[in-house]
């Protein structure tokens, strides 16, 4: 499934929304004849599928009429969609910083793929919310990452780091 926010698509078609009146169909005769049977701004597809816009504007001029083509690609190839990791702690204090960009080559070894860091899934998937790179780190923490490159469709991992203490020698 493959969601879509055409709150997110609008500003692209027209560049001030505010003026124009834009919907989406999934039927060409539904958009010209500008009926209720428009999309949601939230929408989603499993197939390819041909969107019809239509563009109204607020000062009475005729409507203008496009398509979108929604397609469906190949995901990036992934080593892994879930890695657990434990992270040393060696001074003790029960928190590390680590830099997730360091686990990359555990997800892909595509120098091309880009990483964005986010603490759910949802976020990943919607490519929002995105998280700095470096974190502290305590305890069990686990983070979603977002792959996404010009050649493929965007994929996503789930990256699980456990903070582990070495035992303090007496006799050291």
């Amino acid at each position: 499934i493959i969601p879509v926010n055409f709150v997110n698509i609008t500003p692209v078609i027209v560049t001030n929304s505010a003026l124009f009146n834009v919907r989406y169909y999934l039927v060409q005769a539904d958009a010209t004849a500008g009926n209720a049977n428009n999309l949601a701004n939230l929408w989603s597809y499993t197939t390819a599928t041909t969107v019809y816009v239509r563009v109204d504007t607020t000062n009475g001029c005729p409507p203008a009429f496009g398509q979108i083509n929604f397609t469906i690609g190949n995901k990036i190839s992934l080593i892994t969609t879930n890695l657990s990791v434990d992270v040393c702690d060696p001074d003790l204090d029960g928190n590390e910083t680590v830099n997730l960009n360091n686990y990359k080559n555990n997800f892909t070894i595509d120098p091309a793929v880009t990483l964005s860091f986010h603490t759910t899934l949802a976020d990943a998937q919607n490519d929002v919310n995105a998280i700095a790179n470096t974190q502290v780190i305590t305890g069990i923490s686990t983070f979603f990452i977002r792959f996404e490159s010009n050649n493929s469709c965007t994929n996503t991992a789930k990256i699980t780091l456990t903070i582990k203490a070495p035992k303090k020698s007496d006799l050291l």
